[in-house]
């Protein structure tokens, strides 16, 4: 299964987060959100935990990781990904001429010790702490516990063609990935295809899990892309493949 590279220091720890929640269903996915940010990992691991999930029920504590100068970026990624804010547009990020140049640099140091950082986090903006909580405490409202989010939108299939049109290439790609895969979140998991959950769950998430060991073991994973699709084949490959 994919789960468990979502739990586990590996070079897939990132993909696997980016992809699991096209497939669990909704009480799985709130014990899996709870189970990465309650482990051992990297806030910026659990930033982008935080945003693949759509949960605005951790906005609060994304706002508070602002105040960290390490991660403000990629939590304010984060921020605008799950509400749709745009940092630029609605005033809440601070001028680059605020920061310090002696917190650039060790912001540089810092970011090389990480292996989670990302090449782009320092082109992204600089959020206002005090704006983004100030603009949260405006707009919660619109966001109700529990239900999943991308760009400001519920995971409806309107929601999702319209941010594949104006969301951010991040929201975009997402967008597409949730909409190819045919689930749509509106308190609970459905497909837009309706197809039933029993037929549509484990080609998905066999297809993906052999993409990632593709990477991570070419002979074993071109031996596994074919039987990955079938219970009896499914159940062996994991067995060799943990064992090996």
């Amino acid at each position: 299964m994919l789960t468990p590279f979502c739990y586990q220091e590996t070079p897939h720890l990132r993909k696997a987060q980016g992809l699991i929640y096209s497939l669990l269903e909704h009480e799985t996915i709130l014990s899996a959100v709870d189970r990465i940010q309650n482990g051992r990992f990297s806030i910026r691991i659990k930033t982008y935990n935080i945003a693949m999930a759509g949960l605005p029920d951790w906005i609060p504590g994304l706002i508070e990781w602002m105040e960290q100068p390490e991660y403000a970026q990629l939590v304010g990624e984060a921020f605008s990904f799950i509400t749709g804010a745009d940092f630029i547009e609605d005033n809440l990020a601070r001028s680059p001429k605020d920061i310090s140049r002696a917190v650039i640099k060790q912001l540089k140091q810092n970011r090389k010790q990480d292996p989670w950082t990302q090449a782009y986090e320092e082109d992204l903006p600089w959020p206002d702490h005090d704006a983004a909580a100030a603009w949260w405490e405006v707009n919660c409202m619109r966001f109700e516990s529990g239900s999943r989010y991308l760009a400001g939108r519920t995971l409806t299939e309107e929601n999702l063609l319209r941010v594949k049109e104006e969301g951010t290439q991040p929201q975009r790609h997402q967008a597409d990935l949730w909409y190819k895969k045919g689930f749509v979140h509106e308190y609970g998991m459905s497909s837009i295809n309706n197809k039933p959950k029993s037929t549509r769950k484990r080609p998905h998430e066999a297809l993906i899990v052999s993409q990632i060991l593709l990477e991570e073991n070419v002979g074993w994973a071109r031996f596994a892309l074919p039987i990955l699709h079938y219970p009896m084949g499914w159940g062996c490959a994991m067995r060799f493949w943990w064992k090996g």
